[in-house]
């Protein structure tokens, strides 16, 4: 759904028919690519660990975005607004 999503947007944005299918099809061969080492890794590793892992870097990423907010506010409420005017077009 999230994908789909992200199609719509980058339609509204580019205009480009293409530009959204390539988003659609470029997701499901990244995660087809991705799948067998992720399923290794929990396999191998310790579930804990994983966890941890996971945790920290949704912790980075947020904080890493919390930084960009504080820097560039305006970028940030421009393209809300635009996902907010997808979302309702519909």
């Amino acid at each position: 759904m999230l994908s789909f999503a992200i199609g719509l947007y980058i339609l509204r944005r580019t205009r480009s028919a293409l530009g959204m299918g390539i988003s659609l099809v470029t997701g499901p061969i990244v995660s087809l690519c991705i799948t067998p080492f992720v399923g290794y890794a929990v396999d191998t590793y310790s579930h804990k660990k994983i966890m941890i892992a996971s945790q920290l870097g949704t912790i980075v990423s947020l904080l890493l975005f919390a930084l960009f907010f504080i820097e560039f506010p305006n970028i940030y409420f421009v393209e809300l607004g635009d996902i907010d005017y997808v979302a309702c077009s519909f």
